[in-house]
């Protein structure tokens, strides 16, 4: 059992066994929606013989109960995704991927584990000639924004510890996957080579560039944003959400920075 209310900020545990969350008195409850493996035959690499159950499970609108009438007026939504470990076929497991509709952003945190973050931009004349690809590993505490107009998915790079991940977006956005399984993937794919990542370009985009390996800043005050507090407690002051219901009045340029650890060998 891994208790995660220092990272979340909530009265939330994960069963090891069966990759379920465990609420508290004071938390509104939500059913999982699952996703299994034979629903990502579209945006894989090869086939996955394994075609396991329950490859990642998505707990959507989370809040304490007295927090529910705040997070409404707010047009917000606050999730926790718990990602396997393993592979699918080739690759480490990983979401589906998607874009979101009128270029709404999103800002997500791990709460345990280690993910790797793959952004991607469209260019708007066509969809799958990609203008920018970003990598971004992050470890518990750490936050990612997902800047207006980027799809992404989300990666557990370990064969034996499940990834699991927070989120706020505004429920005025709307998940688009229609890109990602037109292209059958991301712009790229994650495999294991001896205990290194291997980056294998799709070639179903159209010139496609370099991966820029980026890092997310540690603290973006105008987001409301640090690695050292949970993002649920941004709530105390919603006004800093803002950004999520209106990215056109914010600046998204300074959220990464460069980095090399990326690279660096995968906890096998």
């Amino acid at each position: 059992m891994i208790n995660l209310k220092i990272n979340s900020g909530l009265a939330l545990k994960l069963n090891l066994k069966n990759l379920e969350l465990i609420f508290g008195n004071d938390i509104a409850s939500r059913k999982a929606l699952v996703r299994n493996a034979s629903e990502m035959k579209d945006v894989l690499l090869g086939k996955n013989e394994q075609m396991q159950e329950g490859i990642y499970y998505m707990y959507r609108g989370l809040s304490r109960i007295n927090d529910c009438d705040k997070i409404q007026r707010n047009s917000l939504r606050y999730d926790v995704t718990v990602i396997a470990s393993g592979f699918l076929g080739e690759e480490f497991v990983k979401t589906f991927g998607h874009y979101h509709s009128n270029s709404y952003p999103e800002v997500y945190e791990i709460l345990w584990g280690e993910a790797l973050c793959i952004l991607q931009k469209s260019a708007v004349e066509d969809p799958l000639k990609i203008e920018d690809v970003i990598l971004i590993r992050a470890k518990a505490k750490e936050k990612i924004v997902i800047p207006p107009g980027y799809g992404h998915i989300l990666i557990n790079p370990s064969v034996n510890l499940p990834l699991v991940s927070a989120n706020w977006i505004s429920v005025k956005l709307e998940s688009d996957y229609s890109i990602y399984k037109k292209a059958k993937g991301a712009a790229y794919f994650v495999t294991n080579n001896d205990g290194e990542f291997d980056f294998i370009k799709n070639n179903s985009y159209k010139n496609l560039p370099d991966i820029r390996v980026m890092h997310s800043i540690p603290s973006i005050e105008e987001f409301g944003i640090s690695f050292d507090k949970p993002i649920y407690n941004i709530l105390e002051t919603a006004e800093k959400l803002d950004f999520l219901n209106n990215p056109g009045k914010y600046n998204f340029d300074n959220c990464f920075l460069a980095d090399k650890r990326a690279f660096s060998a995968i906890p096998l």
